[in-house]
């Protein structure tokens, strides 16, 4: 009945959960459009949108939730308020690259054809010279664009192609090297330094931070992985199941264990995730002690019995906790999380006592009932809810328990409520 009731909670922590994430999930951010009319509106825009390179944008009045399509020749910019930053996206008429990039449709040729285009880019470094990013919708590559002082949009070059008529073998026509000699050489960026630069966002942002000499107007910031450390305390349930042909193991019934539960966590908060999914390890104490119900009876007769009267189990474990985590965005977050568990007995016994009768003579022993395997694995799910630095959880955790023996095959379940704290 217990066990019962805990999933159901569970189960029930779960639905809420995803109901709550389903609604979460439509969250919107602001966003400021400037028309080419230099005209400003305000409105929202899906925050799944974030990492989107925009070919269009759908944007949400916020007063009567009205939905307007702009493209790129009706606009000058616009920017996006995240939680971190803000992302600032500028048009730019450009002359690009649009050879394919993958090697069904690679060219054959170093010769670059180029094709204007009108498009938005995200804004990477503002400064003296300022740098833009965009994926294009025609070969879906990457594109970087310095803008000069006179704002006239470059779009930087590098042709990927085929060497060989077979086609086996490729090579790149990197005339971005002469593109940034024309743009940067200067002594704060000297030639050699545009010759090594690979054609990546962090080298070329460099060059250009280089020949700005100045600190920028603006750097977007490129999200990484955070960490936060966090300390757990709680009590667990575990009960024991045994089946297998030695001893009948069906037969084996045990009572339930309560035990108490410390652990301190990391969780792992992924980039480009919107702070939504993390990677959560936990190293916890955890302990049971489980007893038989009843004797298990060998064999009696009216002359002859032999009975296993006790039998207990302890054991006090640390135990690894790794999980993936999904939490929602509100001020009371739910979260959700599955794994698996790896955990060492640093401390067990089985210990047991036998009563025996044969005719007129009794005989007791007692002794370990047999070897402990130390090693557990398990599998879990839990559910709980934050507010702030604080929160708990449900937790529910099947191992594959202690025995080693291929004839009696155990299985403990745990269920678990912490209680957490986040640094």
């Amino acid at each position: 009945m217990q066990s019962f009731t805990f999933k159901s909670i569970l189960v029930t922590c779960f639905l809420c959960f995803i109901f709550n994430t389903t609604t979460s999930a439509q969250r919107n951010l602001e966003i400021t459009v400037i028309t080419k009319n230099n005209d400003s509106i305000k409105g929202l825009i899906p925050a799944k949108n974030r990492f989107k390179f925009y070919k269009s944008l759908t944007i949400k009045a916020k007063t009567d939730n009205a939905l307007q399509v702009y493209y790129p020749k009706d606009i000058q910019s616009f920017t996006i308020k995240t939680d971190d930053q803000l992302l600032y996206f500028k048009t730019l008429i450009i002359e690009a690259d649009y050879s394919a990039d993958d090697l069904t449709n690679l060219s054959d040729s170093p010769k670059i054809e180029l094709t204007k285009d009108i498009v938005f880019a995200q804004l990477l470094l503002k400064g003296k010279k300022s740098t833009y990013y965009y994926v294009d919708n025609v070969v879906f590559k990457d594109h970087y664009v310095i803008e000069t002082e006179e704002g006239k949009a470059i779009d930087l070059v590098n042709k990927r192609y085929y060497v060989d008529a077979y086609k086996t073998t490729t090579s790149f026509n990197p005339e971005y090297k002469n593109q940034l000699m024309r743009l940067l050489a200067s002594p704060a960026v000297p030639a050699e330094r545009i010759v090594a630069a690979p054609f990546k966002k962090k080298d070329i942002v460099k060059l250009v931070k280089g020949y700005n000499s100045t600190k920028p107007e603006y750097e977007y910031k490129t999200e990484k992985a955070k960490v936060k450390f966090g300390i757990s305390a709680g009590m667990n349930m575990t009960s024991l199941t045994i089946k297998g042909s030695f001893y009948n193991g069906s037969q084996l019934k045990f009572n339930k264990s309560y035990g108490f539960n410390a652990g301190i966590g990391m969780n792992l908060i992924l980039p480009q995730t919107q702070k939504r999914w993390s990677f959560y390890n936990e190293l916890m104490y955890s302990n049971y002690k489980v007893s038989l119900q009843k004797p298990y009876v060998f064999y009696q007769t009216s002359n002859e019995y032999k009975h296993l009267t006790e039998l207990s189990i302890t054991a006090s474990y640390a135990k690894l906790f790794t999980a993936f985590r999904y939490q929602s965005k509100q001020q009371f977050a739910p979260f959700f999380q599955f794994g698996i568990v790896n955990g060492y007995a640093f401390k067990n016994s089985t210990r047991a006592h036998y009563e025996s009768y044969f005719y007129t003579i009794n005989s007791s022993e007692s002794g370990e009932w047999m070897d402990f395997r130390k090693y557990e694995q398990s599998l879990f799910v839990g559910a709980g809810l934050t507010y702030k630095k604080t929160g708990w959880e449900l937790r529910y955790e099947a191992g594959n328990g202690f025995s080693k023996m291929t004839e009696l095959n155990s299985r403990f379940n745990s269920a678990y409520i912490l209680f957490t704290y986040t640094f």
